[in-house]
């Protein structure tokens, strides 16, 4: 099994290479970067180990930096489990060559494009409501999804803390959900009590319908940022 995982959000693509290994807590894994040699991801994938032939390798950049050839990633064995993670976006060219060369094998690449402002914003959504201020300020006053995104978000966040399955939650709010975006979500619902989560959830459900009926001159920002020193201020 081959995994490739590229893109410039590399805080994205390091939570999804963290949730792969940790699928394979109980074999051994070596990390290869720019600092080995070529003969180490030789010895690596292709010798056998006398004690415990299978092991998970994980090669740092080696696709990006072009230092293995194509037909080396045709040789792979089919049980071993190799994963390249790339912190760059690898060009359409480059992929179409990696599915060539392995087509043999089990492939799976994936891609972490950068995020939106938007996003950063609502990951930051914690106790730690300066770096939450900080980012919402930085979101521009017109911008028609955040009252959206920020209702998806919650409702994620407390079907998180309910211990919702991820299939189930992405039916509820009629949107599909990745692995690794589902982990962050649960880690960041660890972060906020459910009193404090369907505060918020309410908050923004009334924003929504006071911005939709006119009944409020305020821009939805600020709207917000009062929702969220509201129920994100440390109480005294």
């Amino acid at each position: 099994m081959i995994y490739v995982l590229h893109g410039k959000d590399t805080e994205s693509s390091y939570n999804r290479l963290s949730q792969i290994l940790d699928t394979f807590q109980n074999l051994p894994k070596l990390k290869l970067t720019e600092k080995e040699q070529l003969e180490d991801f030789y010895l690596a994938v292709f010798s056998k180990d006398l004690i415990n032939s299978q092991k998970i390798v994980i090669c740092e950049n080696y696709l990006h930096d072009k230092k293995i050839k194509g037909h080396v990633l045709a040789e792979i064995p089919k049980n071993k489990i190799v994963i390249f993670w790339e912190q760059n976006q690898l060009a359409p060219a480059e992929i179409a060559k990696i599915k060539k060369d392995c087509g043999h094998l089990s492939l799976r690449i994936e891609t972490f494009k950068p995020q939106p402002q938007i996003f950063w914003f609502l990951d930051s959504i914690s106790p730690n409501l300066e770096k939450t201020l900080e980012l919402l300020s930085r979101l521009p006053e017109k911008n028609t999804n955040l009252i959206f995104q920020f209702e998806n978000r919650m409702l994620f966040l407390i079907l998180a803390r309910l211990k919702v399955k991820m299939e189930t939650a992405g039916k509820i709010a009629g949107l599909n959900v990745l692995d690794w975006q589902w982990t962050k979500i649960k880690r960041q619902a660890m972060l906020l009590n459910l009193e404090t989560l369907f505060a918020l959830y309410d908050g923004i459900l009334k924003i929504d319908n006071m911005t939709k009926s006119g009944a409020s001159d305020l821009k939805e920002n600020t709207l917000i940022t009062v929702l969220l020193l509201k129920y994100l201020s440390p109480r005294v």
